[in-house]
C-alpha cells in the first residue's frame, strides 16, 4: 500500500508540473523599465523641448526619456523627462522604487503627455492575460490634487502600420509625495491575435490649476499565457490512467 502511495503522488506531481510548467506567467522585457538607462547624477534631469528647448543632463533634448516615445500637446511649460532626485531637496526624499532615476511629466492646465513603446518581442495570443503594472507618484509642491494618471494597453498590426485605438486603461489621482502600484490587465481575445502589445504611461491636467508633476517608475508587464491543449491532455490521461490503476488495485 505505500508503494501504491508513493507511485500515485509521484505520478501527479510530475502531471501537475507539466501543466503549469506551460501556463506559467512570465515578465515580459520593457525597453528601460525603471529610466535607469543611463543612470543620471543626484540632482540631474532631462527635459523634452519647451521654449526654449532645455537640456539640463547633458541628453539629447527630443529624446528625454530613452525607450519611450513622448507625445503631448505641448502647450508651454508642457514637458517630460527623466530625475534623479538622490538629493532629496523635494519629492519623496529621493527615494525611488527601483533604482535612482523617475520618469516625471510636468503639465500645465488641461494639458496631457504620453510616454509610450511598441513591446516588441509580445505578441497577443487569444486567451492568454497582460498586466501592466507601474509605480505612480506626484510630487507634492506641485498641485497633485488636480493630477491624474492612465495605463494604456494598444496593439500594432504585423503590417507595421495599422494601430487600434485604446484596448483598456485604467486611471485614477496619484499619491502624494510617495509611491503606489497602480495596473491595468487584458485577457485577449481572437481580435488582435498576433498583434504587437503596446503601452502607454500618461500623465493629465484636469483642471484649470496651475501646473503639476506626476512620476512613474519601476514598469512591469507581466504575461499569463493558457495552458497548451497537449499539456492538458496529457494531464487528463494522467489522472484517468491513475484512477483506473487505483481502482485495479482495490479490486484485488
Amino acid at each position: 500500500m505505500k508503494r501504491i502511495s508513493v507511485f500515485l503522488c509521484v505520478t501527479l506531481m510530475v502531471l501537475g508540473s507539466a501543466a503549469v510548467a506551460s501556463a506559467v506567467s512570465f515578465t515580459s522585457a520593457i525597453a528601460n523599465p525603471s529610466f535607469e538607462n543611463p543612470v543620471l547624477g543626484a540632482g540631474l534631469f532631462t527635459q523634452s523641448p519647451t521654449d526654449p528647448p532645455r537640456n539640463f543632463a547633458g541628453d539629447d533634448p527630443l529624446n528625454s526619456v530613452p525607450g519611450w516615445n513622448v507625445t503631448s500637446y505641448y502647450n508651454w511649460g508642457t514637458y517630460a523627462g527623466v530625475s534623479n532626485n538622490s538629493g532629496g531637496s523635494d519629492g519623496y526624499g529621493g527615494i525611488a522604487p527601483d533604482g535612482k532615476n523617475i520618469a516625471y511629466i510636468n503639465l500645465p492646465a488641461w494639458d496631457y503627455v504620453i510616454l509610450s513603446q511598441w513591446v516588441n518581442p509580445v505578441k497577443i495570443t487569444q486567451g492568454a492575460t497582460y498586466t501592466l503594472s507601474v509605480d505612480v507618484g506626484a510630487r507634492a509642491n506641485q498641485n497633485p490634487d488636480s493630477a491624474m494618471w492612465w495605463l494604456q494597453l494598444y496593439a500594432l498590426n504585423p503590417d507595421g502600420i495599422t494601430q487600434t485605438g485604446v484596448i483598456t486603461q485604467s486611471f485614477g489621482n496619484p499619491s502624494i509625495d510617495t509611491f503606489t502600484t497602480q495596473s491595468v490587465s487584458y485577457l485577449a481575445d481572437s481580435t488582435y491575435d498576433g498583434w504587437t502589445l503596446g503601452i502607454a504611461l500618461v500623465g493629465w491636467q484636469n483642471s484649470s490649476e496651475k501646473s503639476y508633476q506626476i512620476n512613474f517608475d519601476n514598469a512591469r508587464l507581466d504575461v499569463s499565457p493558457v495552458p497548451e491543449p497537449a499539456t492538458m491532455f496529457l494531464l487528463g490521461s494522467g489522472l484517468i490512467g491513475v484512477a483506473v490503476f487505483v481502482r485495479r488495485k482495490f479490486k484485488r
